[in-house]
């Protein structure tokens, strides 16, 4: 076992630094010997309050007289409180008596567009925009004797159908064994153009009349059609 110390004066205890002072040689001030010693009196100060925030009256801006014509006519009142716009008589039986407030927008009714299908056909040489159905009920069959007897077999290269022209004015048009009523469409506003590009010729354009040929398919007229066929 470790030998005791022999029993003698007490070991020295840490001593807290005594409040003396000396004079720093750089900078010539008085510094306390403690200084080195963070000091926690910095957080033992309480923080300040923030300052009062000054209420400020309400402002009332005077407007006088106001009136605004659009929300006159929608019969919208704006009137508060603190507002309340007013209009002279003279003023409001102006703006009733005044007819140019209402809008009129320069429509064209349908009819008007349309021109007379008759005329269109029998005018002057012009290309004319017909709009087909994208699909035909045709139908092709195997045996190559049924097809030389299909009527669009044999036709000429431009020619797609007939256009028949009635007494009471009703027009029709036939493309193989089907049979099409024909209506004239709108007119097209702006202007078209049919263009064909080639090698050789280059860019060649006509220029299109603007009038458009309806085609409806008369499907009672079909369906007749085949049910005699099938029979």
């Amino acid at each position: 076992m470790a030998e005791k110390p022999p029993p003698g004066n007490a070991l020295p205890r840490f001593q807290p630094l005594k409040k003396n002072v000396k004079r720093d040689a750089h900078t010539q001030r008085t510094v306390p010997i403690s200084a080195s010693v963070p000091s926690f009196a910095i957080f033992d100060k309480k923080p300040k309050p923030p300052p009062k925030k000054k209420e400020r009256a309400p402002q009332i801006l005077e407007f006088g007289d106001a009136f605004r014509p659009s929300n006159a006519r929608r019969n919208t009142n704006f009137a508060t409180d603190m507002f309340a716009p007013t209009l002279p008589t003279e003023a409001q039986d102006a703006i009733v008596q005044d007819q140019s407030l209402d809008v009129k927008l320069p429509l064209v009714k349908l009819e008007e567009q349309k021109s007379n299908l008759v005329d269109i056909l029998q005018s002057k040489e012009k290309l004319v925009l017909f709009q087909i159905p994208s699909a035909l009920p045709i139908r092709y069959p195997n045996d190559t004797g049924q097809m030389e007897g299909n009527p669009l077999v044999g036709a000429t290269d431009g020619h797609l159908g007939k256009i028949q022209i009635h007494k009471s004015g009703r027009v029709t048009a036939k493309i193989g064994n089907i049979d099409f009523e024909l209506k004239s469409g709108t007119s097209v506003s702006c202007a078209q153009i049919l263009c064909t590009e080639s090698s050789t010729d280059g860019l060649e354009w006509v220029a299109m009349s603007g009038e458009k040929i309806i085609l409806t398919l008369d499907v009672d007229k079909v369906l007749n059609q085949i049910d005699n066929e099938s029979n």
